[in-house]
């Protein structure tokens, strides 16, 4: 099988625009925005350096996650869906106001803020709002802090394209102890630059890993917000994180700021009364998040997100699952939950499962499908840790094609419509038959694992 080069990878939609191949070769390649809206590397002179594919993390190349985790939590258990774990636990801070500055419980803020207190490091390196310069700039960026106030201003979950490309020279040149927050694929991407010593081993001290469904292009929040007559292009923040008190945490809303003439009244919006707030639908996902396999950061020395199961769900406030790798990370949840500062339950791997069930079943199960659906197409795909292998179930088959047409197209779709000058109703109207279908198809598929529960008790022999 010939080596993959980073060209595979942009050509057939798999680059995530981490930024990897452009720190490593900066006379080779840019990281900028394509068409869809989502970061991209620019192969400037259709470099055919195969290493590069070893430090991307989409490329199939290098280390996989479970060799990664491997190498460095090799004296933890493991757990084929969610990686190397110290402990697994559900809760949420329950000092100063990280939980109701948060996404969910507000960890991921007191953890970065804790050390810089504790002298752990000297920098945190994480997504906060950008420097905008002009209307139309990227909404937010990877930043840095060193200060408690600062990491609170990147707190929340950001649905929107980032690239590490501005800070991975500062941390490559800078002696500095650094923290880094970020996604599995952005995670795994500084492990890989740090194997391949592009990246000093000891100027990494901690990473925090982001449980993930999948990124957005930068129209997630144009599209949200045109909903509410906000015009694309005109953003100048976004909270796509709100909570909303007296619902289930998982029924969360998005909010911006309308700046009238008059005011800057903040417009809050449910989630669910808009339309492109169904996560599973997918609309304008990543294309390259159809073949990821990382939901639970399996690279990173904790993982946290959002606690999705009954028994944490129902307040508002959310909570946080988490899953630690590190010793000290550990210790330091364990002494702060003594002291009260955290409110911390060991939970199962079962429920840590659960709590993403949907995602890992599209990442696994989907994943398969997808990568034979390329096979059987002759297209190139990355290496997995799921073989290639059709779905069984039609219905299940049909949703899982059904996504990735959504994925592919609605990005595209919005920015063709912007671009000479139509609705959201033009946007609307293209993407509605797909969307409908999807509906349609999730709805019978849920019925019939519903029947499937119901008979498996009446049957014998394996399912």
């Amino acid at each position: 099988m010939p080596i993959t080069q980073i060209s595979d990878v942009i050509e057939n939609d798999n680059c995530i625009g981490c930024g990897a191949c452009a720190f490593a070769a900066p006379q080779s390649f840019d990281i900028g925005f394509n068409d869809a809206g989502h970061y991209v590397a620019i192969d400037n002179d259709n470099s055919k350096d195969a290493s590069l594919s070893e430090i991307c993390p989409m490329s199939g190349e290098g280390q996989n996650e479970t060799e990664i985790s491997e190498s460095i939590y090799y004296d933890l258990r493991h757990d084929t869906r969610i990686g190397h774990y110290k402990s697994t636990l559900a809760g949420h801070v329950a000092v100063s106001d990280y939980r109701a500055n948060g996404s969910s419980g507000g960890l991921i803020s007191w953890l970065a803020a804790e050390f810089l207190k504790q002298d752990m490091v000297d920098i945190v390196v994480h997504v906060k709002p950008s420097e905008r310069e002009m209307e139309g700039d990227a909404l937010f960026e990877f930043g840095t802090s060193n200060i408690e106030n600062d990491i609170k201003s990147g707190a929340k979950s950001r649905y929107y394209p980032v690239t590490m490309m501005n800070v991975l020279p500062m941390i490559a040149t800078t002696n500095k102890r650094f923290a880094i927050i970020g996604l599995p694929c952005f995670i795994k991407s500084i492990r890989l630059l740090q194997f391949a010593g592009l990246i000093p081993s000891d100027r990494i001290a901690y990473t925090i890993g982001l449980v993930c469904g999948h990124l957005k292009s930068r129209y997630f929040a144009d599209y949200l917000a045109w909903q509410k007559g906000r015009h694309p292009g005109t953003l100048e923040d976004f909270d796509f994180r709100y909570k909303i008190a007296d619902r289930p945490a998982s029924r969360y809303g998005f909010a911006f700021s309308s700046h009238n003439k008059t005011s800057q009244d903040l417009i809050v919006t449910p989630m669910a009364n808009v339309k492109g707030g169904d996560w599973g639908e997918g609309q304008f996902k990543n294309p390259a998040c159809e073949f990821c396999d990382d939901v639970l950061a399996e690279c990173a020395d904790v993982a946290v997100g959002d606690a999705w199961i009954p028994e944490y769900v129902n307040d508002y406030r959310g909570s946080n699952i988490v899953v630690t790798r590190n010793e000290t990370i550990d210790e330091m949840i364990r002494k702060a939950t003594q002291s009260g500062d955290l409110v911390m339950n060991e939970v199962t791997v079962a429920q840590v499962v659960e709590s993403q069930s949907s995602g890992l079943r599209h990442r696994r199960q989907g994943l398969a499908h997808r990568l034979a659906r390329r096979k059987s197409k002759g297209i190139w795909a990355p290496r997995k840790r799921v073989d290639p292998m059709i779905a069984r179930n039609i219905l299940r088959r049909w949703v899982y094609d059904l996504r990735s047409v959504i994925a592919d197209r609605s990005s595209m779709a919005f920015a063709d419509v912007i671009a000479r000058g139509g609705t959201l109703a033009d946007y609307d109207r293209q993407m509605a038959p797909y969307v409908r279908a999807h509906k349609i198809l999730t709805r019978g598929a849920s019925r019939f694992k519903a029947l499937i529960r119901k008979l498996r008790p009446a049957r014998t022999g394996a399912w």
